[in-house]
């Protein structure tokens, strides 16, 4: 007998149990009867690097009061996550965790015999500017250690360092003597030097480079499927945000024991408007970082580079759907981060073929839908590298006659 509750989502999934489940380390453990929405928002939209803190806003169908401060997690329930699996083949243990982060503000809508609660909360991450913690790093520390230093803290025993996605060698080191250091510099260690922080659906961290990420967009571009432009709900917002003459951008950083200078952009143009980035307090022997993150500030002002800062996927729609396309692509997006590579082909406008990187995620859950609002940037003003072509997967992306493709069914 299906899990009897009213709306679009329920109707589709038809669920013999409760889907959804929001716990908190003080025993409350409330399911579906009770949220009546929920909304996580992960990275801010931005193609830079840097830490993002994600958020959640839940709403409750009665009036609950629960103590800022404590530990939550918004999840599927094994019920849900397994049905997923069932529908579209995503590990369950994988896709299960939606959100996990710290208690914050709450408000109660007082209708008189009814209230309703609305509790928000943010990764643990949020609170590293409000403990005392300084840390001096030493002169040859790697800035991967510099980066976990700074993103710990004894008063905040939940977040125990982030993970290394890249080899250390690709970070850097500590170039210059350093000042005492509080998590209010995080900057001139991350999105200075283009090192992104993931904060994961599970609540965990993640740093990683340019290269990194770049590897894995490349070595996953024949198993992850393109997102196709029907997949995606119309219309789509698609900009170029350059308005004024580009500028060259010139970036000083340490090698050795001395010191590299190099320039990004048209440096014949005597005229041109130099940029200069002073990096001198990291030490790059392995300069790839640092030369895709010069790249990468030119391209920010390319006066061809569109974005698409606000695409909207209807998720409901792809896990019920009779096809295996779009339920694969359910599949995958299901496990989707913040940061990951995203793929669109010939389907899409020329100028946003390619592949794009996730800046921004926002996922809302009701009971009428469950959508996926995605903030999309092409790889150069990303990561420092211009994409090749996406192949086509399916007939609508293909940009050419399919009489001239030699791969196989299976091969594609």
């Amino acid at each position: 007998m299906a899990y009897t509750r009213p709306g679009r989502l329920y109707r589709k999934l038809q669920p013999d149990q409760p889907l959804f489940r929001l716990t908190v380390e003080d025993g409350t453990d409330l399911r579906d009867s009770t949220l009546t929405g929920v909304t996580i928002k992960r990275g801010d939209g931005s193609p830079d690097g840097g830490v993002t803190p994600s958020t959640l806003e839940v709403g409750l169908s009665a009036y609950a009061s629960i103590r800022s401060g404590l530990h939550c997690s918004l999840s599927l329930t094994d019920y849900g996550a397994q049905l997923m699996n069932t529908l579209v083949g995503a590990s369950a243990s994988v896709i299960q965790p939606r959100f996990a982060g710290r208690i914050g503000r709450q408000h109660v809508d007082d209708r008189g015999r009814r209230q309703q609660t609305t509790l928000m909360a943010a990764s643990w991450t949020a609170q590293l500017g409000r403990v005392r913690k300084t840390y001096t790093p030493a002169v040859g520390t790697n800035i991967a250690t510099v980066i976990s230093e700074l993103m710990t803290a004894p008063a905040l025993p939940r977040l125990s360092g982030p993970t290394r996605l890249a080899t250390l060698d690709q970070y850097g080191t500590v170039h210059q003597a350093q000042d005492p250091q509080t998590y209010g510099d995080i900057g001139k260690w991350t999105s200075d030097l283009g090192i992104k922080a993931i904060e994961t659906r599970a609540g965990s961290q993640q740093i990683t480079t340019h290269a990194a990420r770049w590897a894995d967009a490349l070595a996953n571009m024949d198993y992850w499927l393109p997102v196709i432009r029907s997949q995606a709900l119309a219309p789509a917002k698609w900009q170029q945000d350059s308005e004024g003459i580009p500028r060259n951008q010139r970036l000083t950083w340490g090698v050795g024991a001395s010191t590299n200078t190099a320039t990004w952009g048209d440096v014949d143009d005597p005229n041109a408007v130099v940029v200069d980035h002073d990096l001198t307090h990291a030490r790059f022997n392995n300069e790839d970082q640092v030369r895709a993150e010069g790249f990468r500030l030119r391209a920010l002002e390319w006066e061809s580079a569109y974005s698409i800062p606000n695409v909207e996927i209807d998720l409901l729609h792809l896990l019920t759907s009779p096809r295996k396309y779009d339920r694969d692509q359910a599949a995958r997006l299901l496990r989707l981060e913040d940061g990951d590579p995203v793929y669109l082909s010939g389907d899409w406008h020329h100028q946003l073929q390619g592949i794009h990187f996730v800046t921004g995620i926002t996922e809302t859950i009701t009971g009428t839908g469950w959508t996926l609002a995605l903030s999309l940037a092409p790889s150069q003003i990303v990561i420092g590298s211009v994409s090749p072509t996406v192949p086509a997967r399916v007939w609508d992306s293909a940009t050419y006659p399919w009489s001239d493709e030699s791969r196989t069914w299976n091969a594609a």
